[in-house]
């Protein structure tokens, strides 16, 4: 029976991803956030792919908030939460997701995102490519446009989307103003 858990030690532990759900004794939780934390280092490491980094803030803030969730519920509230393995669930148990609702609804975004990691794969290829084959001081400057091009591409697209989420507010408050005729 898991105990539910306060203090110094569970914020200590809620620094880790994972290891709060572990601590608070929620295994499933802990152990799958714990693996794609550093299943993503690794698969960033060994594809020479950093761009995959920029998922582990989102997975740390994740873990972190829901570690203080856990521990902001009363008794009653914490022994109904159920433990699960975070992406074991999302695929075999969401409905939406098992009728490719949840993809038709995010296609835009996802579009974008593989659109984006595609771009960021391709340019370090053509820059590594090019580099025996150009001056150095040429291959430098490429290098570092190259270095700086994705966080650019990230910070443009990252300002559209909140264009976007203000622009489409607006026109639902508009909406939501219009007289009913």
């Amino acid at each position: 029976m898991t105990k539910q858990k306060k203090g110094f030690l569970l914020f200590i532990t809620s620094l880790l991803p994972g290891a709060g759900e572990l601590y608070m004794g929620f295994r499933k939780m802990g152990i799958s956030i714990t693996i794609l934390f550093w299943g993503i280092i690794a698969c960033a490491t060994i594809t020479n792919f950093d761009e995959l980094t920029y998922l582990l803030p989102v997975l740390w803030l994740y873990s972190f908030f829901n570690v203080h969730n856990l521990k902001s519920l009363n008794d009653e509230e914490f022994m109904s939460v159920e433990d699960h393995y975070i992406l074991v669930d999302l695929f075999t148990n969401n409905k939406e997701f098992q009728s490719g609702t949840i993809i038709k609804k995010y296609r835009n975004l996802l579009a974008g995102i593989l659109i984006l990691f595609g771009f960021c794969g391709v340019w370090k290829v053509i820059v590594n490519f090019i580099a025996g084959l150009i001056p150095d001081y040429a291959y430098e400057a490429i290098l570092r446009i190259g270095d700086q091009l994705p966080g650019f591409v990230i910070s443009v697209a990252l300002i559209v989307l909140g264009a976007k989420l203000i622009l489409g507010k607006k026109e639902e408050l508009d909406h939501d103003r219009e007289p009913n005729n």
